[in-house]
């Protein structure tokens, strides 16, 4: 049995946010090797005590640490103290893009510490930052060292060019693409091992040192899902999305200005509801002020939601990695209508009007969700091979799977 330190920008609970869904599949997935303890890395300062309470009963945290916030490091800290909150996003926008791939203090003591209270045999870190930032790249601890990089710096740098972005992040987006692609890519060299969601990420990095670790539709251990009968009838377009997540409200801002018209002239009955957590009040008064929108916010049992659905969307267009919403909805028998970035990692399997549509533009996407909403043949047909490709391709046990081999590769222990 191993004993495995686990780096995490995101806790695995709750289990409704994406990024915490990943960890809880990882951890699951690692405590079948050893005892998995948790060092939790946040960049919105510390957590509440009720969270590091559960996170020591439930989850194996042994430490959480807040990293400082942007505009508390030099230079910004002499002018910090006149509007705390601008000063930090003005630092986060147009400061260096190095201050996430140093070492930090605080947080590279945490990790000697927890390293000197127990025997490690293998460090695991979500994404490249908690790892750059804990020291342990560029000065070994004499163990292996993997890299979840689901979301590959550079390229999700490389990605926040697209229109749906406002301009004004674009302009301070192009200056810091520059500067992650000359930070990242000699950390990512220093890593033991990398675990990849999307096939063509390991193309960008050393391919031989990659694991393809699939995001996969979370479930509870034990759980099964049941698809939705089909709703023939119905013309609701349903989104999910953790909307307090910018890419993801930005590609539902854009879909609404730049596709959704088109699809109410040729589908005057047409609807489309807005489902996740982190709606701002003037975005709900936006949204929704626009014909046919709902926005529902955030529900704790997506069922409902689905049932009445015709089909979902994935209109996100930057972010990296691979997009769970664009698979998530077969588990629940619906097929859905994705953006080019959003079939990134699964096209290899779920193939355009035979799983779901791929829209390469504007008008293509409004094109396939008129063709959904008025072909209820060919959604139902859609989902359900989808649905069975998702089960196959898709599951736990694939994830478990690279997890093994990634262990059996560096001669870890297994359990």
């Amino acid at each position: 049995m191993s004993r495995i330190l686990f780096i995490t920008h995101a806790l695995p609970f709750p289990p409704h946010l994406g990024g915490n869904q990943r960890t809880a599949l990882l951890q699951r997935a690692l405590n079948k090797h050893g005892q998995t303890d948790l060092l939790f890395v946040s960049r919105y300062g510390q957590l509440p005590q009720e969270m590091i309470e559960e996170g020591r009963k439930n989850h194996g945290l042994v430490e959480s640490v807040a990293l400082p916030r942007r505009g508390s490091l030099p230079p910004w800290n002499l002018i910090r103290r006149i509007s705390p909150k601008i000063v930090d996003r003005f630092a986060t926008a147009f400061g260096t893009q190095a201050v996430w791939y140093r070492p930090d203090a605080g947080l590279s003591a945490a990790v000697q510490k927890a390293l000197a209270a127990r025997q490690y045999d293998v460090i695991i870190s979500r994404h490249l930052y908690p790892a750059a930032m804990s020291g342990i790249l560029q000065h070994p601890p004499g163990l292996p060292v993997i890299v979840d990089a689901d979301d590959v710096d550079h390229i999700v740098a490389e990605e926040n060019g697209h229109p749906s972005v406002p301009f004004y992040k674009r302009v301070a987006f192009s200056r810091q693409t520059r500067q992650i692609r000359r930070e990242a890519l000699p950390l990512f060299a220093k890593a033991t091992h990398l675990w990849v969601a999307a096939a063509q990420d390991a193309a960008d990095l050393d391919a031989s040192r990659c694991s393809l670790v699939p995001n996969i539709p979370y479930q509870a251990e034990g759980a099964a899902r049941v698809p939705c009968p089909p709703a023939r009838e119905s013309l609701d377009i349903l989104v999910v999305a953790s909307i307090g997540y910018n890419p993801n409200s930005e590609g539902v801002e854009y879909f609404l200005k730049r596709v959704w018209p088109a699809i109410r002239r040729e589908v005057g009955g047409a609807n489309l509801r807005i489902v996740g957590s982190g709606v701002s009040p003037a975005r709900i008064k936006r949204w929704s002020s626009v014909p046919g929108v709902e926005v529902v916010g955030f529900v704790p049992d997506l069922r409902e939601e689905y049932q009445r659905s015709a089909f979902s969307i994935v209109p996100v267009q930057r972010g990296g990695g691979t997009k769970i919403k664009a698979i998530e909805c077969f588990t629940f028998g619906r097929t859905c209508v994705v953006t080019p970035h959003s079939y990134r990692g699964i096209g290899e399997v779920l193939k355009h009007q035979q799983s779901l549509w791929r829209g390469e533009n504007d008008e293509h996407f409004a094109e396939g969700c008129i063709h959904l909403l008025t072909h209820p043949e060919d959604r139902d047909a859609w989902a359900e091979n989808g649905r069975q490709l998702v089960a196959r391709e898709f599951n736990f046990e694939k994830l478990q799977a690279a997890v093994d081999q990634t262990f059996a590769k560096l001669g870890l222990a297994s359990g």
